[in-house]
């Protein structure tokens, strides 16, 4: 029996892959043993944090008891029912991925591997070099085991504990004693009565829009509304100035987030709608509840920043967290193309964004910027590692959508940064932590 004094190191390796933006996540584990414990060194935030030989132990026990060929009611703390009715049939439309490799002073290692969707991730496949071993075993007391391993916000821990998909479970447990019941036709009746309320919300200042009649006060907001909607695709040009004649507030704001529709446009990347919203006089500096301007949340889309730079958008703003435009800039959307960031990040500074501002936390661009270009290291050391063969050199590609002469989207693929570039321009401008 292998216990944790013979582990000199073991990683974590996680990916998820699902309806998201982004819509891959990557998370990396490693410790290494010093003395009566392992020292952690990915990820950097936790550098110099120890994990108990102990808690390596109790997996290594795990990994020693019999197979499992099947999910073990009594073990899952189900009834048998339960358990065929939540590893028979139901899935996920996610792809989670979680590995861990453990190195042995010998020189041997042992590897447990899954990428079920159900919670506990059960079956796994584990390796153990020593014995020349390979096995597959529903046992949950593995995953537990690897969950007690690490942080509480790690990526597919909650689902290595039983607890990503505990609606399922409830779900069930309720069905089988009877206090609820399942209808097909209970969701449709809903659906049906969700639209019903949208159209008689709508359609009183549609209807006073086509014949000309006087507008109250009610429907005049259902007109602010409809001119906010113009801010998501698709966008209607004629319908866009049909609300503003009507007497459509330019500046009016969406009630959950005060996001005006500026704001919304220029975060969806909308270049067109946001041109029109400058040009019928919106108010380019006019900032949502946590003090989020048009600025920052264009900061992914350099055409849209240059046209609220020319539109005279304060360049130093700050939310209520004190991230300025230059900081959403570094940190918007990790799966774009750096080149992009590199682009804002130039204009912004030209436009004399104080690159030593610090929001409320002590950091600055840079440091963000820093702590980007770890995520990717980190995600390329996991991909390179659970990535299936013949895609690897995806590993080092990166892409962004663009249109074709057709109108289609298309993908375009190029090298992928590592982030570093961005970094090095901030230090440039003397914006070191």
């Amino acid at each position: 029996m292998i216990h944790g004094g013979e582990v000199e190191r073991f990683v974590i390796f996680s990916h998820w892959l699902g309806l998201s933006e982004p819509p891959s996540h990557a998370a990396k584990f490693e410790a290494l043993a010093a003395g009566d414990r392992f020292r952690i060194v990915d990820p950097p935030e936790l550098k110099n944090l120890f994990v108990s030989v102990e808690s390596v132990s109790v997996l290594l026990t795990a990994l020693e008891r019999e197979p499992l060929d099947a999910p073990n009611p009594k073990l899952l703390g189900m009834s048998p029912e339960l358990v065929q009715k939540v590893f028979g049939s139901d899935w996920t439309d996610d792809s989670p991925v979680v590995r861990i490799k453990l190195f042995l002073k010998d020189g041997s290692n042992v590897t447990c591997h899954s990428s079920a969707q159900h919670d506990y991730m059960i079956p796994w496949t584990v390796t153990e070099d020593r014995n020349r071993r390979v096995f597959t075993t529903f046992d949950s007391a593995i995953s537990l085991s690897i969950a007690g391993l690490l942080p509480k916000t790690f990526l597919n821990r909650e689902r290595l504990l039983g607890r990503s998909l505990a609606w399922i479970f409830n779900d069930y447990r309720r069905s089988d004693s009877g206090t609820v019941q399942h209808s097909n036709s209970e969701g449709r009746d809903n659906q049906r009565e969700t639209e019903a309320q949208i159209d008689s919300a709508t359609t009183p200042s549609l209807n006073a829009i086509h014949d000309g009649s006087k507008i109250d006060e009610p429907i005049l907001r259902d007109i602010d509304a409809g001119l906010l909607s113009s801010a998501n695709p698709p966008y209607n040009p004629n319908l866009f100035k049909t609300f503003l004649s009507q007497g459509a507030d330019v500046n009016c704001r969406r009630p959950e987030d005060g996001l005006t529709g500026l704001a919304i446009a220029s975060a969806g990347g909308m270049q067109d709608v946001a041109a029109a919203w400058i040009a019928a006089g919106a108010d380019v500096n006019l900032a949502g509840y946590k003090g989020e301007t048009a600025l920052m949340m264009a900061a992914s889309w350099p055409e849209i920043v240059r046209m609220l730079l020319d539109a005279d958008a304060y360049v130093n703003a700050v939310d209520v967290d004190g991230s300025s435009a230059l900081m959403y800039a570094v940190l918007g959307r990790s799966w774009s193309r750096e080149q992009r960031k590199i682009d804002v990040v130039k204009m912004l500074l030209s436009a004399d964004a104080d690159a030593t501002l610090a929001d409320k936390t002590g950091h600055t661009a840079h440091t963000y910027a820093m702590v980007e270009a770890t995520k990717i290291r980190i995600e390329r050391e996991v991909q390179k590692e659970l990535l299936p063969l013949g895609v690897d050199n995806q590993n080092e590609m990166d892409f962004e959508f663009f249109k074709d002469a057709d109108g289609k989207d298309r993908v375009k693929w190029f090298e992928k940064s590592d982030g570093t570039a961005l970094c090095r321009l901030l230090e440039s401008v003397n914006a070191k932590p």
